[in-house]
């Protein structure tokens, strides 16, 4: 329930009926609001961006008939265009549609991540890891199952045995702990998801073993030349948080196709290998181009590197979809760092601030998909 609390269930009655006090007829899509309004399985109202489907569109009598969707949703609802021209009409769904993409804010985290495609090949052709392999990248672990999970992630293993390992007292379930070993392990690399078969997870990636190493290397060189060059050891976490924050701004560029090709919301589309691991927005031979993910775990490799606590957080922008930014320890408290959102005009807007100053179109909710539940309120800000 975790996993699936904020998917769509229905379009939301209510909501609607304010938006629409005419119903379903419109003299103009000038009048329409960008925003789709549902129910989710757990019962709360949610926002997306809305959609007209251009296929949709047809003359019915003295109307052209459409469906406005809400993107990631599978809902729709019907709209009567008070018109008849059919070429007037799919220019004001083109109108319609750049308005909606210039009020998209820069998410693109899909709403389910654990999600794969089924294992194919032969399972015999797996050996299963049972050991924690010796890496030569940070791991990054608040549990001994989690610590075993993320370091043959970023080993790159396709079969993991999982045996015994969530009957050990203390230790989180198995979707709880691959969700932390890789949104806190920016070294997983093409990460994509896992099957889970007779205690063995099957993992499925993005890239190769060979490929992967050498992403890794070149995100380490990267990330240690970044941080010797705009951070000194004696900087302040604050200090760094804001050098490391700004040297990213500068560097990074975000991947609007790679939103827009994610608008199903469903798992990670093809490709985008690097979209969405901290590689997109580091590597220059990747175009430093990545969306909220990408962002969020580079900026934590970069803060690990520079010996300051840090963690990505994923949640639901209320106003745009599924994200992901940081927290950072700053003299004890935890304080959050949005680099996406401050790759922008303002590139301190959202730099270490309380979960409550994410406000307006900012505002926000975090999931339970990044951390094992039992330390989340560990990182609650003040």
């Amino acid at each position: 329930m975790s996993v699936a609390a904020a998917l769509p269930r229905t379009v939301d009655a209510y909501t609607n009926a304010q938006q629409f006090p005419n119903g379903q007829r419109v003299d103009s899509l000038e009048e329409i609001p960008t925003r789709f309004f549902f129910t989710s399985l757990d019962g709360a109202t949610r926002q997306t961006a809305a959609r007209i489907i251009p296929e949709s569109l047809k003359v019915e009598d003295d109307h052209i008939y459409m469906q406005l969707s809400g993107i990631g949703t599978g809902l729709a609802r019907t709209l009567y265009l008070n018109a008849t021209d059919l070429g007037q009409a799919q220019a004001q769904v083109a109108a319609y549609t750049e308005r909606v993409n210039a009020e998209l804010p820069p998410t693109g985290l899909p709403t389910v991540t654990m999600v794969s495609a089924p294992i194919q090949a032969d399972l015999g052709q797996y050996t299963p890891s049972t050991e924690a392999p010796e890496v030569a990248y940070p791991i990054s672990a608040t549990n001994s199952f989690t610590d075993y999970l993320a370091a043959n992630l970023i080993d790159h293993q396709e079969a993991i045995s999982i045996a015994g390992w969530e009957e050990r007292p203390g230790m989180p379930a198995l979707d709880d702990a691959i969700g932390e070993a890789v949104y806190q392990n920016p070294y997983v690399l093409g990460y994509r998801g896992y099957s889970l078969i007779d205690d063995v997870v099957y993992v499925s990636y993005a890239n190769d073993a060979e490929q992967t190493a050498r992403l890794q290397a070149a995100v380490k060189a990267t990330v240690d030349q970044a941080v010797g060059s705009v951070t000194t050891p004696g900087m302040g976490a604050a200090e760094k948080a804001a050098a490391l924050n700004g040297w990213l701004a500068d560097k990074a560029v975000y991947d609007k196709a790679a939103l827009e090709a994610g608008e199903g919301g469903i798992g990670f589309p093809s490709g985008f290998p690097h979209a969405w691991d901290a590689s997109g927005v580091l590597l220059d031979e990747n175009s430093a181009t990545g969306v909220c993910a990408s962002y969020a775990a580079a900026y934590k490799a970069l803060m690990d590197a520079a010996g300051v606590p840090t963690v990505v957080v994923t949640g639901n922008v209320f106003s745009g979809g599924g994200h992901a930014w940081n927290k950072v320890q700053v003299d004890g408290q935890w304080l959050a760092v949005d680099p996406t959102w401050n790759d922008g005009a303002d590139q301190k807007k959202y730099l270490l601030i309380s979960d409550s100053q994410f406000s307006g179109s900012a505002a926000r909710e975090e999931s339970k998909d990044w951390m094992a539940d039992q330390r989340l309120a560990d990182y609650a800000t003040p």
